[in-house]
């Protein structure tokens, strides 16, 4: 007798978060067309996360900056570095990254943070701050998540150049 269930396979999560991520682009398309022509088209950066006109992208990389700015003002650079889905639909785990823009240490780990948050299934508002933490290494650290399970997840950290300073962290996300 065989079993002709799926088979989760290493790379299936990767097909099916790039699924996603091709599907949101065209769900997350700007809700107005300007009229300026192509050629004159800027991105500028948005402070707002009201604007109709911000994608989905522009949206929650301005609430991650938001979240971190409660930590320290000085964070306006930006970035998720990964993120995870539990299911198809409902919310992500997203973990994100900032740092002062001319990154240089001044003497406060604060200046580089990360954190994990949960945001919409639609990726453009952050949900709930999960936790926001210090760099231990400036410039130095790596952080990734680890395993997720429906309610917790792991993340994970060392350094960079030499593998250490390990961190091994689990939150309750859902």
């Amino acid at each position: 007798m065989t079993d002709h269930g799926l088979v989760w396979r290493p790379w299936t999560s990767l097909v099916l978060m790039l699924a996603f991520a091709l599907a949101m682009d065209v769900a997350c398309a700007p809700q107005k067309e300007s009229t300026r022509p192509a050629a004159a088209k800027t991105r500028t950066p948005q402070r707002t996360t009201s604007d109709a006109t911000l994608t989905c992208e522009d949206r929650l990389l301005a609430n991650l900056r938001a979240a971190f700015q409660r930590e320290n003002p000085k964070l306006t650079q930006v970035g998720v570095l990964d993120l995870k889905a539990w299911d198809f639909v409902g919310p992500r785990v997203v973990l994100g990254w900032a740092i002062v823009p001319d990154h240089v240490f001044r003497g406060d780990f604060k200046d580089e943070m990360f954190g994990v948050f949960v945001v919409n299934d639609s990726l453009s508002r952050v949900e709930r701050v999960v936790d926001t933490f210090a760099t231990p290494r400036w410039l130095d650290y790596e952080v990734r998540f680890g395993r997720l399970t429906g309610d917790s997840v792991e993340v994970l950290g060392r350094g960079a150049t030499y593998s250490d300073g390990p961190m091994r962290r689990w939150y309750k996300w859902w």
